[in-house]
């Protein structure tokens, strides 16, 4: 017991001072010009409260839903200085938020080792918290509203569930995965939610604060410039032909043909990191089809099975699932979005420890969820130094930590499926 009080704390100790010194590092680059996403974000704010075009400011990169610029307009409201403070100690109250959550979750769900899952959990998502924190980015907001929506879930509020969901899809597209999951598993209540929320937060408010007329402007200019690209076309970005992002179809892409692997800003030289010589259009519907079967899995394993019940734990699993899942499929999933990927650690690493302490075979899991943890530290500049580092993240080591995420969690759906169909010891007393 104390080995694992002294695992805690070290853990939450390594926690806090990444995140004094992440603040301290995107407060510096905030003061500077197009030194983070911060800037992007404050000055999509700040014209909202100006009644100004917000998509006028954005030459390049991530264009938000227009809700998500009515969460930024308080910091746009403010100077600069005070409102990267405020922006980063929010996050930092939502994340311990996550943090006591997920604790909480996995005592619900009668997964012991709790210590080691979440210290697991940290050094799997460093790197991308490492990222998301310095860049002033806004996947804690994504990350905060799913555990809340999986907390909702645990206490049979499905309601809230759909809320939550309908809000993080709003914010980013990309939770509207989640909405088919409580499709998928007949949660209706939760549908009902999802639609009153959309309802609410996507039509009602944008019109009250842009106006109806403008409020469908901005919907149909975000639709022009992040869904359409992302459905007809190569993830490919720009005349240079590099290929970013670390989800299924631009890794896939990188590995199978030629093209640009790193940043043309990171490096002088072309670097390709293809195992085959394809066609970028051909690789790139290889990964498409590779999403498409991973899909599939998602569904199958969290079918609803004939008087199955939603156990805690089982529900924990296939929040995991369905969160790896997103990041694989989307077609903008970047080092930073993996934050997300602590829904997934968390049980995954529990249901994993809990295997080693059974011994045999089910060993393999915790060594799976181990190397999930490791292989993205990988990417820190300070390890392998900054070309090094840019070569290796070229190779998807995201990507493979979440497809090995995946596996596990199968594997504990899988366990909880023949528990909960196994035969009851017949009582002789």
């Amino acid at each position: 017991m104390e080995r694992r009080k002294v695992l805690l704390g070290v853990t939450i100790v390594a926690l806090l001072v990444m995140f004094v010194v992440d603040g301290v590092k995107m407060h510096r680059k905030a003061m500077r010009p197009k030194a983070n996403d911060f800037e992007l974000l404050w000055e999509g704010g700040r014209r909202v409260c100006a009644g100004e075009d917000v998509y006028s400011v954005i030459g390049a990169g991530y264009v938000y839903p227009p809700p998500a610029y009515l969460v930024f307009a308080p910091f746009g409201a403010l100077p600069v200085p005070a409102a990267a403070i405020l922006w980063h100690l929010v996050k930092g109250a939502l994340l311990a938020g996550v943090a006591l959550a997920l604790w909480r979750m996995l005592g619900e769900a009668g997964l012991a080792a709790r210590e080691g899952a979440l210290a697991l959990t940290a050094l799997g998502v460093a790197r991308a918290l490492d990222s998301e924190l310095q860049l002033g980015q806004c996947n804690v907001m994504v990350l905060a509203m799913l555990a809340a929506g999986a907390w909702a879930a645990l206490r049979g509020r499905d309601h809230a569930l759909g809320v939550l969901v309908a809000a993080a899809t709003l914010f980013k597209v990309s939770p509207g995965l989640f909405a088919v999951h409580v499709g998928w598993t007949r949660r209706w209540r939760a549908v009902a939610g999802g639609v009153a929320g959309t309802l609410v937060l996507g039509v009602v408010l944008p019109a009250l604060v842009f106006g109806p007329g403008e409020a469908t402007r901005m919907y149909r200019t975000f639709l022009e410039r992040m869904i359409l690209p992302s459905v007809d076309g190569s993830p490919m970005d720009g005349d240079d032909g590099y290929s970013p992002g670390q989800s299924l179809v631009p890794v896939t892409q990188r590995w199978l043909s030629p093209v640009q692997s790193v940043s043309p800003g990171r490096t002088d030289d072309v670097v390709a990191v293809a195992v085959l010589d394809l066609d970028p259009d051909a690789a790139a519907t290889v990964g498409k089809a590779l999403v498409l079967a991973l899909l599939g899995v998602m569904l199958a394993f969290t079918w609803p099975a004939r008087g199955a019940q939603r156990t805690p734990r089982r529900v924990l699993l296939e929040v995991g699932l369905v969160a790896a899942v997103m990041l694989l499929a989307s077609p903008y999933a970047r080092k930073a979005h993996f934050v997300t990927l602590a829904l997934t650690f968390a049980p995954a690493a529990a249901v994993a420890l809990e295997g080693w302490a059974a011994g045999g075979r089910q060993r393999w899991a915790l060594v799976a969820v181990v190397v999930a943890a490791l292989v993205p530290t990988l990417t820190a500049p300070d390890l392998l130094g900054r070309e090094a580092a840019a070569r290796w993240t070229a190779r998807g080591p995201f990507t493979l930590s979440a497809l090995l995420l995946v596996a596990v969690t199968c594997w504990g759906l899988l366990r909880e499926r023949r528990a909960a169909s196994a035969p009851t010891p017949l009582d002789n007393s």
